[in-house]
C-alpha cells in the first residue's frame, strides 16, 4: 500500500461519519445517501493529492452532489410530466413564454460546455447558487480570492453571451 492510499484510508475513516451524517440530514433515503457518499469519496480519491483542506473540500463536494441529486430528481419529474397537456391548458398559456425562458436559462447554465472542469462548475455553484464570496469559494477550491473571481467572471461572461444569443439580454427581460 502506498503512502497516498494509507493517508486516504485514514482520512476516509475519519470523515466518512461526518459526510454520511451531513448527507443524511439533507437527503431522506438511506440508499441515496450511500450512493451520494460514494460519489463524494470517489471524487475525493481522484483529486486527493491536489486538495489542501480535506474536510472543507469533502463538505463542499457533498453539497455539490446533493445539488446534483435534487437536480436529477427534478429533471426526472419534469420528464415524467406530459408536456403536451401543459401547452393545452388555457390557464398556463400566458406563462408559456416565462416557462420557456426559464428552460432556456436552466439548459444554458447546466450545460457542461460552460465549464472546463468540475472545479469550475463547483465554483459557479458556490458563488451563484450558495452565495459564497470569492474568498470563501476559493478557500474550498484551493484558489486565491482573485483566481476564484477571475474564473467566475469568465464563466459568467460565457453564460451571459449564450443567453444573449438566445435573446435574453438581462434578468430584467424575464420580469
Amino acid at each position: 500500500m502506498t503512502r497516498r492510499d494509507s493517508e486516504f484510508r485514514n482520512l476516509y475513516a475519519q470523515y466518512y461519519p461526518l459526510v454520511m451524517s451531513y448527507l443524511a440530514s439533507k437527503v431522506g433515503d438511506l440508499d441515496d445517501v450511500e450512493d451520494i457518499c460514494q460519489e463524494v469519496f470517489i471524487r475525493f480519491y481522484k483529486n486527493f493529492t491536489d486538495i489542501r483542506e480535506k474536510r472543507s473540500w469533502l463538505l463542499t463536494a457533498a453539497r455539490y452532489e446533493i445539488s446534483n441529486y435534487y437536480n436529477k430528481k427534478a429533471t426526472a419529474k419534469t420528464k415524467a410530466a406530459d408536456i403536451d397537456d401543459l401547452h393545452n391548458d388555457p390557464g398556463l398559456v400566458s406563462q408559456d413564454s416565462f416557462f420557456e425562458d426559464r428552460l432556456i436559462i436552466r439548459n444554458i447554465i447546466e450545460d457542461p460546455d460552460n465549464f472546463k472542469n468540475e472545479k469550475e462548475k463547483l465554483l459557479f455553484d458556490l458563488v451563484a447558487v450558495y452565495g459564497l464570496s470569492y474568498k470563501e469559494a476559493g478557500r474550498y477550491l484551493d484558489m486565491t480570492r482573485w483566481q476564484a473571481e477571475y474564473k467566475y467572471r469568465k464563466i459568467e461572461k460565457n453564460i451571459m453571451k449564450r443567453l444573449q444569443d438566445k435573446g435574453i439580454k438581462d434578468v430584467g427581460d424575464l420580469i
